[in-house]
């Protein structure tokens, strides 16, 4: 009979379970040992520790991706920083580790995660007593050669709400991407960073950083993908008595004046071509509305452009509540702004399966979802 990671404890004696093996790696500044990521079929996940030296014979029994019966480890207490999972204890397989190959199962998942929003980055402490997972579109790749530590690939991920971050992929990760995935330009590129540490750059903004934990996954398998990538964001060339600009509208704003969702669009009614605009976008075309803009950040410097979350009817004042100090903008009634949107769209269509229900990919504080996915476990606690 076997046991599950739940009820180990770094006290507790060893008992038999049957895990998955997700990963494998070398902890940070601590090259003399691997860390090994195991999973069981309740979705609970430990750290197992294994010395350079036992890794030469439990690293030929053991493969990722597959099942194991192990017994006869060491329970211990968890690694104090750059820790994948929740779990206070961790395991140390040893030589006379029993591990023994079991059949593939089904109910063990063989994915662990838990993405943490991205407009939450910034109020993230850099202790790193955890590390975290992030996932956005691409939206920014820029390559950095660096003399003593050698190449740094940066990509800007972005999420449904057009709140950025970037992501520092040293070397020893970077090698393994597949960039020519990673910049494909036929349709969204969506990516799932994990493992990553919260740093700041040398302009003090918070950014992520790769470790040896890190894992970057290109358009995965994740439903959360999937409701991510059939959202539109449509470029649009803005016009007021001042002139123009370019900005980029975001899911939740276009469906409040368009009134149907992207998913819709895609899934109900066919608009899977990014170079046919839907006709429910090309009918707001020259309408006069209210756009709340913010500036975007960009790798090229010497481009300005905004995103716009929010969009109201047009009116000549933003109205001034008593409790508060906002300063009344007056607009120019004699030359209403006007608002055009261009014949620049971009959309993604599903890529295997066709998804009846939307899904929010971070849900508003109070809500939870009750879907589960099949092998995929989503992290127990935020980090």
């Amino acid at each position: 009979m076997t046991e599950t990671i739940s009820q180990i404890t770094p006290t507790t004696m060893s008992f038999p379970i049957e895990i998955r093996l997700l990963h494998k790696w070398r902890p940070y500044k601590n090259g003399s040992i691997f860390s090994y990521l195991l999973i069981d079929s309740k979705g609970d996940t430990i750290q197992a520790i294994v010395t350079e030296d036992d890794d030469t014979v439990i690293g030929s029994k053991m493969t990722i991706g597959h099942c194991y019966r192990l017994d006869g480890y060491v329970c211990a207490r968890a690694l104090s920083r750059m820790k994948v999972t929740p779990n206070i204890a961790s395991i140390k397989i040893q030589k006379q580790t029993s591990i023994i190959s079991i059949e593939d199962k089904d109910e063990i998942p063989e994915h662990y995660y838990k993405f943490t929003p991205i407009n939450t980055i910034q109020s993230l402490a850099t202790d790193n007593e955890f590390l975290i997972d992030c996932m956005g579109r691409v939206c920014g790749i820029q390559h950095v050669d660096t003399q003593f530590y050698g190449s740094i690939l940066k990509v800007k991920l972005q999420d449904i709400h057009g709140n950025d971050v970037v992501v520092a992929l040293w070397e020893e990760i970077n090698k393994s991407v597949d960039r020519q995935a990673l910049s494909a330009t036929n349709q969204e590129v969506i990516v799932a960073v994990l493992g990553a540490k919260v740093t700041k750059n040398h302009q003090g903004a918070m950014q992520l950083e790769s470790t040896g934990a890190t894992r970057v996954l290109i358009n995965p398998e994740f439903e959360e993908a999937n409701a991510l990538a059939t959202r539109y964001s449509v470029t649009s060339k803005f016009a007021d008595e001042t002139g123009t600009t370019v900005v980029t509208i975001f899911e939740e704003a276009m469906t409040s004046i368009i009134g149907i969702s992207s998913e819709k669009m895609v899934v109900e009614h066919g608009y899977t071509d990014p170079l046919v605009i839907p006709e429910p976008i090309h009918q707001i075309k020259g309408q006069q509305k209210t756009f709340i803009l913010r500036k975007a950040e960009r790798y090229d410097k010497n481009t300005l452009k905004f995103v716009v979350n929010k969009i109201f009817e047009r009116t000549n004042t933003y109205q001034q509540s008593e409790d508060k100090t906002t300063p009344k903008i007056e607009q120019n009634t004699t030359t209403p702004p006007t608002s055009v949107i261009a014949t620049t769209i971009t959309s993604t269509p599903p890529k295997r399966q066709r998804i009846n229900i939307k899904k929010e990919l971070f849900p508003q504080e109070g809500e939870s979802s009750t879907t589960k996915k099949p092998r995929t476990a989503n992290k127990k606690a935020t980090t």
